[in-house]
């Protein structure tokens, strides 16, 4: 996070990164010069309004990102960074994507049970998740450690969500 854009090219290229995912306070100048396509995530708050100025200003401040990112990832915000299984008002939505089509990922405490749900209620073109399907044992949570069940039952929740919404011919 926040790591020049020399650090970040060197460790996109030693990986061999086909996209670069931005979670700090980088600037959009940053990403006009990775080499690569860029996915910002901004992180939402409990504390951000429908109403709120702040909304005003990160719908405008997601402007200059357009042109330079390939999408903006829209997650709830965390102690960390990532991972907190978390949700975000969805309705703050429809004012952040304007204008980003569907150039915009919904992340933030998805998991099989609620994803359908998600994606019919948003209409996100595409989802991400990481704590949602991790492995659990007697109620611990196994960071990092993903359930091959869970995942299953995540991708098929997409793919309900994805056939409730394509109109039949």
């Amino acid at each position: 996070m926040n790591s020049p854009a020399d650090a970040i090219r060197a460790t996109a290229q030693a990986v061999g990164l086909s996209h670069i995912q931005l979670h700090g306070d980088e600037p959009p100048e940053l990403a006009a010069g990775l080499g690569r396509p860029v996915i910002k995530a901004v992180r939402l708050g409990p504390s951000l309004s429908r109403e709120s100025k702040a909304l005003d200003d990160l719908a405008a401040e997601l402007k200059a990102w357009q042109p330079v990112a390939q999408a903006i990832l829209f997650d709830a915000d965390s102690a960390g960074f990532g991972g907190s299984g978390s949700r975000f008002d969805w309705g703050l939505l429809p004012r952040l994507t304007a204008g980003l089509e569907d150039r915009w990922v919904l992340s933030g405490g998805l998991d099989p049970g609620n994803v359908e749900q998600a994606i019919c209620t948003t209409h996100a073109p595409c989802v991400d998740v990481s704590s949602g399907v991790e492995q659990q044992d007697q109620g611990i949570v196994h960071k990092g450690r993903k359930d091959l069940r869970k995942m299953r039952e995540f991708l098929q929740a997409v793919a309900q969500a994805d056939a409730r919404q394509i109109p039949e011919l």
